[in-house]
C-alpha cells in the first residue's frame, strides 16, 4: 500500500505541475504570476487544507477557491484555508501564494484516496486556479 501510494503521490505531483506550468504561462501573459506548493502530508490528521500567509490577501482567494474545488469534487475533510504567516514560501513572495495539502498519506483512507482520485486531485486544483484567475 505504501509503494503504491508513493507512486501515486508522484504521479500527481507531475501532472500537477504540468497544469500549473501551463496555468503559470496563460497567467504570465496576462501579467500575473502565483507560487503554488501541491504536497501530501504525514501528521496523522485527515482531509485537505490549503494555507496561505492572509486569508483576506490574494494568496488566501486563491487557497480558498483551491480548496472549495477540492472539496466540492472530491468530498475530503475539509480542513480549511489556514493562516500561516511564519512560513518562508509564503511570508517572502510578492505574489499570490498558497501550499495544498491534499491529504494525509499516513491516514490510511486519504493515502487510498490519493491512489484512487489523483486526476480528480489535478483537475480540482486547476479549476481552482481558473476560479481564482476569474476574480481577477
Amino acid at each position: 500500500m505504501k509503494y503504491n501510494c508513493c507512486r501515486a503521490i508522484i504521479y500527481i505531483l507531475i501532472v500537477n505541475i504540468m497544469i500549473v506550468l501551463l496555468l503559470y504561462v496563460r497567467l504570465q501573459m496576462t501579467g500575473q504570476q502565483m507560487y503554488l506548493s501541491v504536497n501530501a502530508s504525514n501528521t496523522q490528521a485527515q482531509g485537505t487544507e490549503v494555507e496561505c500567509y492572509a486569508r483576506n490577501d490574494a494568496g488566501g482567494q486563491l487557497a480558498q477557491c483551491i480548496q472549495s474545488q477540492i472539496i466540492n469534487s472530491i468530498g475530503t475533510v475539509d480542513r480549511g484555508v489556514k493562516e500561516m504567516p511564519g512560513l518562508i514560501v509564503l511570508k517572502h513572495t510578492n505574489m499570490p501564494a498558497c501550499l495544498v495539502e491534499m491529504a494525509f498519506i499516513d491516514n490510511d483512507a486519504d493515502a487510498q484516496l490519493l491512489v484512487d482520485s489523483e486526476d480528480e486531485f489535478a483537475r480540482a486544483i486547476a479549476r481552482g486556479i481558473t476560479d481564482y484567475e476569474c476574480t481577477l
